[in-house]
């Protein structure tokens, strides 16, 4: 985001200020953190960021290439996490690319693709 954005950074943030509300009706969009909407639900639309841990990968290791020493059990938290994200939506929902591809592989992992 600093690459990117750079100096125009508080610009962004201000503009962001300067148009919030509080009030969830009139929002036309929200942003949380996973934690923040536990409990909650959402009519707009969810998009799920590409910022967690990559599942696909944690697929690999765990099912395809049967690591032994792997610990699949410091990944449980972090699914936990995931799966909260997810049923937040009570309509729509874009899942991230990283959870796209997991879906993907998981479904041709034990369907025989």
């Amino acid at each position: 985001m600093i690459y990117k954005y750079g100096d125009r950074i508080p610009s962004i943030v201000g503009s962001i200020k300067n148009n919030t509300t509080t009030n969830k009706n009139e929002s036309h969009v929200i942003f949380s953190t996973i934690h923040r909407s536990k409990g909650q639900t959402y009519v707009l639309p969810v998009y799920i960021s590409d910022d967690h841990f990559d599942i696909e990968d944690v697929f690999k290791n765990q099912y395809i290439e049967g690591k032994k020493d792997f610990d699949i059990k410091k990944y449980y938290e972090e699914m936990c996490i995931l799966y909260v994200a997810i049923t937040r939506a009570a309509g729509q929902i874009e899942l991230s690319d990283k959870l796209k591809n997991y879906l993907i592989l998981r479904y041709k992992t034990f369907n025989n693709y």
